[in-house]
């Protein structure tokens, strides 16, 4: 009564309750009551629970993840826990030639082949398995102490010489600038803010490009940039989309000009008539009626 009294779900409920009222009529009965010290409880009480709750295709489960496990990575410990539980689920003897195999499958690719390539036996049983995978993973682990992955080294560069030869240059070789002189602006720096105009001022800066010597309307940078974007939008060649027409006579526009009456004067003397009135109208009689008119 203890022990179902520690029993809680939905799953168990109904489970608890009867066998509850199952103990009450053994003790209960008219014809051979059983005593409550009465151990035939407790053995009914087991029986009962293992016949419930057990997994009646444990075996076939444990037999099929014996066939699918593999070993995580260099996780080597727990790939020989896992599998030897699943042997004894599974009932299957570790001895054997199937289980050996199925555990060498499982092993790590890069530690099956140092294994079968690399030792000078091939191991037999599964100790000698479990042996030789032990220290092939030491050895891996001592490689990536020695030889990290990530761990970049130089390379040589190749670069063109006057003669067209490629000269080898190691990265130290390099010239490495000192830090002797005070910072300076050595970004092209554009003033866009008030702090930034007034600090440019104190110090006598550019506002286009931060440096010393010049004005922003002079500024060899900005002058840069305008040639840059005239040769970037520079207007290319346009071609006709459609096509032209050849051996077609050409059309000349036709003007028509307005008669003029018979002894009426043309507008080129006419125009002449009103300078000469203006000139006879003029102070000065003597003066040159084609200069004037010009």
């Amino acid at each position: 009564m203890y022990a179902l009294s520690l029993m809680r779900g939905p799953n168990l409920d109904d489970w608890v309750n009867d066998q509850v009222l199952k103990l009450r009529e053994q003790n209960t009965q008219q014809q051979n009551p059983i005593d409550r010290t009465d151990v035939r409880h407790w053995d009914d009480f087991n029986n009962a629970f293992t016949t419930a709750f057990t997994d009646t295709a444990q075996e076939q489960t444990a037999q099929q993840k014996l066939l699918a496990i593999r070993m995580h990575k260099n996780d080597l410990d727990t790939y020989i826990a896992t599998f030897n539980h699943l042997c004894r689920e599974a009932h299957y003897d570790r001895t054997a030639k199937g289980t050996i195999h199925l555990f060498a499958q499982g092993l790590n690719p890069a530690i099956l082949k140092a294994i079968l390539f690399g030792a000078a036996t091939i191991p037999v049983t599964m100790e000698e398995w479990e042996t030789a995978a032990r220290e092939e993973l030491k050895k891996i682990a001592y490689r990536e102490t020695i030889f990290p992955s990530n761990k970049t080294q130089f390379q040589w560069q190749f670069k063109n010489n006057y003669n067209g030869r490629n000269k080898c240059i190691h990265p130290n070789d390099q010239v490495v600038p000192m830090d002797i002189d005070p910072p300076v602006f050595n970004q092209v720096r554009k003033a866009y803010t008030d702090t930034d105009k007034i600090k440019h001022h104190s110090e006598g800066r550019c506002f286009q490009c931060s440096r010393i010597g010049h004005m922003a309307k002079d500024c060899p940078m900005r002058k840069m940039q305008q040639v840059q974007y005239k040769n970037q939008y520079k207007p290319k060649n346009t071609f006709q989309s459609t096509p032209q027409k050849y051996n077609q006579p050409r059309r000349f526009k036709k003007t028509f000009s307005r008669p003029t009456k018979l002894g009426q004067p043309s507008q080129s003397y006419a125009r002449s008539t009103s300078i000469e009135e203006v000139i006879e109208d003029s102070d000065d009689e003597n003066e040159d009626v084609h200069s004037l008119a010009a």
